[in-house]
């Protein structure tokens, strides 16, 4: 049996401030059908927990499209601490997370009363999907 084709990206999340939602859009690069096996945050700036003002990172299939991590990425009770990995969880049908030689994954940094700062990295490994 052959060992399955991975393949990894990351995106720098440049410092978004406090009160300030933004969008980036990433894809594999690859030929063919790639599958998102996982995808983690890796904060390069702390950012304390709170409930009231907090920020929430979600993951979603092409522009505007929809969501396919549980939007529990947030620091209303964990904290963002600096170079602590944290992972995304998947929520929805697996086939959001399949994605062609050119379709997009939106992240979306939404706030919640002033939010706070987006600064890191988003790692995603892709599986090649079997034909």
């Amino acid at each position: 049996m052959s060992a399955a084709q991975v393949c990894t990206t990351a995106i720098h999340v440049p410092s978004i401030g406090a009160s300030t939602a933004d969008v980036l859009h990433v894809c594999h690069g690859q030929d063919d059908e790639w599958y998102v096996e996982a995808a983690y945050y890796v904060p390069s700036t702390a950012d304390a927990a709170d409930a009231s003002n907090y920020t929430t990172i979600t993951l979603l299939a092409g522009a505007a499209g929809t969501a396919f991590t549980d939007t529990a990425m947030a620091n209303t009770t964990i904290a963002f601490v600096a170079g602590t990995v944290r992972a995304f969880a998947f929520t929805g049908a697996d086939t959001l997370r399949e994605f062609g030689p050119t379709d997009s994954v939106e992240i979306n940094k939404a706030e919640t009363g002033t939010g706070g700062i987006l600064h890191g990295a988003i790692v995603i490994r892709w599986v090649k999907r079997r034909v």
